[in-house]
């Protein structure tokens, strides 16, 4: 295995490229002001990449296949854009530090995408397109606020799961394909959850704790706060606080939705069109 180290300061630009396989890189970004630009090409490559200055900006890409690519990020303003071509990769994003932007892309099958966010207003995206693959985002931190993360996944059997706690967040999950499954868990207030599904055998769930919370953006036609296009599809909403709204569209036949809102001055709707449908909506 081949090593190399590089440490980045302020006012640089640097590119990079390595090929074969089986490299193990560290890149260090210490200062303001940087470009890192980073290419690995072949099998088992690892990278770890780190930014402890402000408006830096950094490119890694990884083509091959059980690569790894690991971004800690702990200074603002800082924009970052991982993308691995291959299968059985992985990508691990950390920030720490507000006004962040993060893009991770991988093309591929059983590839595992995980970006965290431990403070306010940063955006997460997460583009995966491919079979039996993961895609996690975390926003959680005392200062978790005015935060936006999208998940969009094309092919089967691939999983998208996104957790807020904070206020004021924005998150959309956007699948195509067959035997998919959506999950967004958000715990706050004036939070705003979206998630489509277009295909067959499909799940989204999602759940919402606080006041203020939407399915779907305030304004914005109803029926689309969870839409699923197929059928076969089941869908599970819960919220749980006052003044919350879920918004519920389904096309096809043999789909299900289960909607429960605990607690008062909330609102539901719900449109199956249709055969063979069951819907089951719980207000206390």
């Amino acid at each position: 295995m081949k090593k190399f180290i590089l440490s980045l300061f302020t006012f640089a630009t640097f590119t990079l490229a390595f090929g074969q396989g089986n490299n193990s890189l560290t890149l260090e970004q210490v200062g303001n002001q940087n470009f890192l630009d980073q290419t690995q090409e072949g099998t088992g490559n690892t990278a770890q990449i780190s930014a402890t200055g402000n408006v830096n900006e950094m490119s890694s890409q990884q083509k091959g296949n059980n690569n790894t690519l690991n971004h800690q990020s702990s200074g603002s303003n800082v924009t970052t854009t991982l993308v691995q071509i291959g299968n059985n990769n992985n990508t691990q994003q950390l920030v720490t530090k507000n006004d962040v932007k993060l893009v991770a892309s991988s093309t591929g099958d059983n590839n595992v995408v995980t970006q965290e966010i431990e403070t306010a207003s940063s955006e997460a995206t997460v583009l995966q397109v491919g079979s039996d693959n993961k895609a996690i985002q975390q926003m959680n931190g005392a200062t978790a606020d005015n935060n936006l993360s999208i998940i969009k996944q094309t092919g089967d059997r691939n999983i998208g799961t996104t957790e807020t706690n904070g206020n004021n967040s924005k998150t959309g999950i956007n699948q195509t394909g067959s035997d998919n499954q959506g999950f967004i868990f958000q715990n706050g207030t004036t939070n705003n959850a979206n998630l489509v599904q277009t295909g067959d055998n499909n799940k989204a769930s999602l759940r919402q704790e606080g006041n203020n919370n939407y399915y779907g953006a305030p304004g914005d036609d109803p029926n689309l706060g969870i839409q699923q296009l197929g059928n076969d599809n089941i869908i599970i909403g819960k919220s749980f606080g006052n003044d919350n709204a879920i918004a519920i569209k389904q096309q096809g036949d043999t789909n299900n939705v289960l909607a429960e809102q605990l607690s008062n001055s909330n609102k539901a709707n719900i449109k199956q069109t249709g055969n063979l449908n069951v819907a089951k909506v719980k207000q206390n």
